[in-house]
């Protein structure tokens, strides 16, 4: 969530307010890859007992696609397959509401235990989740159409990125801005995260339209103009 409040930031200083590159901002991404690069060695030494070591600090940035490389060259297709992974079903049931699932007869947690992060726990027989980004778990799902895939995808970036300049609202500003920094992190994450925090913000952006329906309260305002 804090990588996700950084993003957010830089998409609203980027795009929205078009400024210009500073030192600062190089000092906080800077900053963020460090930040991130130490949580990932605090993990590690709680599971293996190490102490922190500087190497893995630098070592741990970028580890996503390490795994990724790691599996091209050792896992098969046919062999995550074997292990339970499932795109379509795993994004699917992150996505939807669990009693909406029950009435079609599927089990949500079944389906989710079905992404990447869990079948590449398996596949390397640990206790801890393996990340290895969306592009492979794009791969790992549609073989060399990734090429596509990866396209529609960024046409739908492009999209997200439209509405958050378009955007007439706080709250629509706030939404699609939300989406957009949590999409970006797809990169180095997994669909179910992305979709799993999709829908709690769906939820919480709906409650508050509604209750700015009711006359008289105005939760951010009336246009993102006036703010």
């Amino acid at each position: 969530m804090a990588l996700a409040a950084v993003v957010g930031i830089a998409g609203h200083f980027i795009i929205v307010r078009k400024g210009k590159v500073k030192f600062i901002h190089i000092a906080a991404v800077i900053g963020t890859a460090v930040a991130y690069s130490m949580i990932s060695d605090v993990r590690a030494a709680r599971v293996s007992g190490n102490e922190p070591s500087i190497l893995y600090i630098i070592t741990a940035l970028g580890v996503e696609y390490k795994d990724f490389v790691h599996s091209i060259n050792y896992l098969s297709i046919e062999q995550m397959q074997n292990y339970g992974y499932d795109w379509w079903k795993s994004s699917l049931a992150s996505l939807l509401n669990r009693n909406l699932l029950v009435v079609f007869g599927v089990d949500k947690d079944a389906w989710v235990n079905m992404d990447s992060a869990r079948a590449w726990m398996r596949a390397y027989g640990i206790t801890l989740g393996i990340r290895t980004g969306i592009v492979s778990e794009l791969y790992y799902a549609f073989g060399h159409f990734v090429y596509a895939a990866t396209a529609i995808l960024g046409c739908f970036l492009a999209f997200i990125v439209r509405r958050i300049r378009q955007a007439r609202s706080v709250l629509g500003y706030v939404y699609w801005l939300a989406f957009f920094a949590t999409f970006s992190l797809s990169i180095m994450g997994q669909t179910t995260s992305v979709l799993g925090a999709f829908v709690p913000l769906t939820y919480a952006v709906t409650g508050l339209y509604l209750l700015s329906r009711v006359p008289g309260v105005r939760p951010f305002g009336s246009s993102l103009a006036a703010n």
